[in-house]
């Protein structure tokens, strides 16, 4: 059964009463002429569904969480539309089983993945097509290039355990150069994750979910801790390459290497210790410090112009690390 269809044509796959036959799940596509937003209910409210937009359509994989006869509806509006969505067709379901291993997660809202619409943002080249990234070590690292000057953080979030707000930014490291943009991820326990990158409006100070994808890892053995809390005189484009782990070990040796520019000094200080980084030809900042009878460690930096002031950027914890259970 169709709806509005909006003046223009669409190729629907599949055109008929849809069987869920390999492994609970069903894919839908919809191609038009223009570039539209898409909704879709299963139930009339579920949405265990991941649905990413193409050129002048969408690819919607749905996922029914129990069997029998059910009913998909998608609905659809303009790019430059601000009024609500149009019921376009309703799909009837038939499913013979369900993927137990697949669970949508609850905080995810659909789309998901690399777009025209992350690109209109000014998101281009993506690292990874595909909205869905498998991990077995519970890392990974998501990258864009950028159109333009773009004020820019990631998040990440779980339905499936507790996330504090400190959790959600700092199991992401982000590197921002002049024409692109790294995010590492580490996961903090195993399961389903979203990672959602967010883009200022360039005509307020509002921030917009652009690219949203749906990690997954069952590496049970996985509990990575925090990266280092970065303060604001963190600049976007200083580089840590290393310690990464926000909690360093107690009375031990630590290397430490970053790419911090136009400075005179960075050094890395704990209680009245201060250890003194060096700048080596590659233009990276390297030394070892001791955390022994230290609970903290912070990274300080100083400039040319005031080369007696320490100006704190980075603080590492010590101690034993904590596992998410």
């Amino acid at each position: 059964m169709c709806g509005h269809v909006y003046n223009c044509y669409f190729t629907l796959f599949p055109c008929c009463v849809l069987y869920c036959l390999v492994k609970g799940k069903v894919t839908f596509t919809l191609e038009g002429h223009h570039h539209l937003l898409f909704l879709f209910h299963l139930n009339k409210t579920e949405t265990p569904g991941l649905m990413q937009l193409t050129e002048h359509g969408m690819k919607l994989d749905v996922y029914p969480q129990k069997t029998g006869e059910q009913i998909l509806q998608i609905f659809a509006k303009r790019e430059d539309s601000e009024g609500v969505y149009d019921w376009i067709l309703d799909y009837k379901v038939i499913c013979k089983s369900v993927d137990t291993n697949m669970k949508i997660p609850k905080c995810l809202m659909n789309p998901v993945g690399p777009s025209w619409l992350s690109e209109k943002a000014g998101l281009f080249q993506p690292s990874h097509q595909d909205p869905v990234i498998y991990t077995e070590d519970g890392c990974c690292t998501v990258s864009f290039a950028l159109k333009g000057k773009l004020s820019i953080f990631a998040t990440l979030d779980s339905s499936e355990i507790q996330m504090t707000s400190d959790m959600k930014h700092r199991h992401i490291f982000q590197t921002q150069r002049e024409n692109d943009v790294e995010f590492k991820v580490r996961l903090p326990t195993s399961g389903t994750y979203v990672l959602c990158v967010n883009v200022k409006d360039p005509n307020g100070d509002t921030y917009t979910s652009q690219c949203k994808y749906v990690i997954f890892c069952t590496n049970h053995t996985v509990h990575w801790p925090q990266f280092p809390l970065v303060y604001g005189t963190w600049a976007k484009h200083y580089e840590l390459l290393g310690p990464l782990d926000g909690i360093l070990p107690e009375n031990s040796n630590i290397s430490f290497k970053l790419r911090v520019p136009d400075v005179t000094e960075v050094s890395v200080r704990g209680g009245k210790s201060s250890f003194p980084l060096s700048l080596t030809p590659q233009g990276y900042w390297e030394g070892m410090c001791s955390t022994g009878g230290n609970q903290e460690l912070n990274v300080t930096v100083s400039f040319k112009d005031n080369p007696n002031v320490y100006n704190y950027i980075m603080q590492y914890e010590v101690g034993k690390k904590k596992q998410i259970k």
